[in-house]
């Protein structure tokens, strides 16, 4: 359809999740061509597609003002980072202003076991958290499996004030 497109905003328009399937065939075959940044911000989003890796050349993704939830009893939290572990090149992502409570990798760190893999979401270098729900710093603790991670940004969330202050320092 447009294989030369990098960049495309959907936000605010109350994409269906079915819907952003459909983005495999903005390239050239199934794939989702040269797609680097995409905007789904403000769609109302409580999960995405179980497998992503269509969108092969994703480097950047604004998950913000969704409605994904850490509480929800439809949908599980860990599975928002299984699905988003299968975008290969993913480097920034921004999930702001959602009711998240942490990061949440259970599933993907039990698939990574029996799989043997070398590591979760590779290539994140910056994870935006602000304006969630986010009360207690061991719930950023599994931000440790993300080995290039040079920006993790928690600002509006209710931490607790004090608790004794945690280093996120890897060993």
């Amino acid at each position: 359809m447009w294989p030369s497109l990098e960049h495309l905003n959907l936000s605010y328009n109350h994409i269906p999740v079915a819907s952003i399937c459909f983005l495999r065939y903005l390239g050239e075959g199934k794939t989702g061509g040269r797609l680097r940044v995409l905007d789904l911000s403000g769609n109302g989003l409580n999960q995405l597609p179980d497998d992503l890796s269509f969108l092969t050349s994703l480097e950047k993704l604004n998950l913000s003002r969704n409605q994904f939830s850490s509480q929800s009893t439809l949908c599980n939290p860990s599975k928002l980072f299984v699905s988003l572990a299968t975008l290969p090149h993913l480097s920034k992502l921004n999930l702001s202003f959602n009711q998240l409570t942490g990061i949440h990798l259970d599933d993907l760190l039990m698939m990574d076991k029996h799989k043997g893999l070398k590591g979760v979401l590779l290539s994140l270098v910056k994870l935006d958290m602000s304006f969630n729900r986010i009360e207690r710093q061991e719930h950023l603790m599994q931000a440790l499996h993300f080995t290039s991670l040079n920006i993790l940004k928690i600002l509006g969330n209710p931490l607790v004030a004090n608790e004794k202050p945690m280093t996120l320092m890897q060993s």
